[in-house]
C-alpha cells in the first residue's frame, strides 16, 4: 500500500512539473496569453530558452513583489494571469519594448504620468524601441525607465511587453572597433542579430577598449545588462568600464552657437565635391555655404 502511494505521488508531481514549465518565446505567443497556472499572479523563472518555470502563486501584487526581490535568483519575473491575456508585468531584470509604430509616446516626471517631461517616437523607423525596466508601480500601472540619458515614466498602457532579459535577443549597442564607435539600433529585441540602423558617432573614444558595449546613455558603458539596471536603480555609474570618465559625443554636446573655422569657401568647395551630380541645377547648393555662415552671423 505504501508503494502504491509513493507511485501516486510521484505521478501527481510529474504532471506539476509538466505543466509548470512551458514554451513562452515570445511575448505575442498563446503559451503566454493563455497561461493561468495561478489565479491573480504568478511568480515563475524566465529561461534562457524561452520557457517559464513555475515558482509559486500569490493573490496581489505586492506580495509578489516582495518574494521576488527577496529571492537570489535573477531571472524572475511576475506574471499576470488575471488579465485577459495573461501578461508579464514586472522582471527583476527586464527591457521595455516599446514599439507602437509611428506615434508619439510621453514621458513623464512623475510616477502618476501626469506631468510631461518630454517624449519620443516609438517606431522602429526612428531608432531603437525599447528602453531597461528600473521599476514599475502597479497602483499607477507606470514603468519608470531610462532611454537617450532621460529617467522618467511611460504609461502602462502605452508599453507593448515586458521583457525579461534571458529572452532578449539583441538590444541596442555600442561597437568600439580600431578606429570609430557605432550606434546599432535593434528593430525586433527577441529576433538574433536583428538590427536596422547603424550610425557611426565618431573617432572611438580613448576610453574604451574595442568591442561591444551597453548603454542608454551614450556617456557610460557596460559590458553586462544586469550591472546596467543595478546603476540605474542606484543612481550610479560603478559598474560602468568608463566610470570616471564619461564619453560625450563632441557634435551631440557641441553648443549650436561655437564659432567655426570654415570660410564660406570651404563649404561651397565641400558640397561642389560631394554633391556634383547636383551642384550644376541646384541653385541652393550653389549658395549653401554663404547661407551656413553669413545669414547666421546676421541672425545672431
Amino acid at each position: 500500500m505504501k508503494k502504491i502511494i509513493i507511485i501516486v505521488i510521484s505521478f501527481v508531481m510529474s504532471l506539476f512539473l509538466m505543466t509548470s514549465k512551458v514554451k513562452a518565446l515570445s511575448y505575442t505567443s498563446d503559451e503566454l496569453k493563455n497561461r493561468k497556472q495561478c489565479t491573480y499572479y504568478e511568480l515563475a523563472k524566465a529561461n534562457t530558452d524561452g520557457s517559464m518555470t513555475y515558482v509559486a502563486c500569490y493573490n496581489d501584487y505586492t506580495s509578489a513583489k516582495a518574494a521576488m526581490d527577496s529571492n537570489s535568483e535573477r531571472d524572475l519575473i511576475i506574471v499576470n494571469e488575471n488579465s485577459n491575456p495573461s501578461k508579464v508585468v514586472d522582471a527583476k531584470y527586464g527591457i521595455l519594448y516599446l514599439h507602437r509604430g509611428n506615434v508619439v509616446t510621453n514621458v513623464y516626471s512623475n510616477e502618476a504620468c501626469t506631468t510631461t517631461e518630454t517624449y519620443m517616437n516609438n517606431s522602429t523607423s526612428y531608432g531603437t524601441p525599447e528602453a531597461p525596466l528600473i521599476r514599475y508601480s502597479s497602483s499607477k500601472n507606470s514603468y519608470y525607465m531610462k532611454l537617450s540619458g532621460v529617467k522618467g515614466w511611460v504609461k502602462g498602457s502605452e508599453v507593448t511587453a515586458v521583457i525579461p532579459l534571458t529572452w532578449v535577443k539583441t538590444t541596442a549597442q555600442y561597437q568600439a572597433d580600431a578606429n570609430h564607435l557605432y550606434h546599432h539600433f535593434a528593430k525586433d529585441i527577441e529576433k538574433n542579430n536583428y538590427t536596422r540602423y547603424v550610425y557611426k558617432l565618431g573617432p572611438k573614444p580613448s576610453m574604451l577598449n574595442t568591442g561591444w558595449y551597453y548603454s542608454y546613455d551614450g556617456n557610460y558603458f557596460y559590458t553586462s545588462l544586469y550591472t546596467m539596471i543595478d546603476d540605474y536603480r542606484n543612481n550610479t555609474f560603478n559598474n560602468s568600464v568608463n566610470k570616471y570618465n564619461p564619453y560625450y559625443n563632441y557634435y551631440m554636446y557641441l553648443p549650436h552657437r561655437t564659432r567655426t573655422n570654415y570660410t564660406i569657401d570651404d563649404l561651397d568647395v565641400y558640397f561642389r565635391n560631394h554633391y556634383r551630380h547636383k551642384y550644376k541645377t541646384n541653385q541652393y547648393l550653389t549658395y549653401l555655404g554663404y547661407d551656413l555662415i553669413y545669414k547666421h552671423i546676421l541672425c545672431n
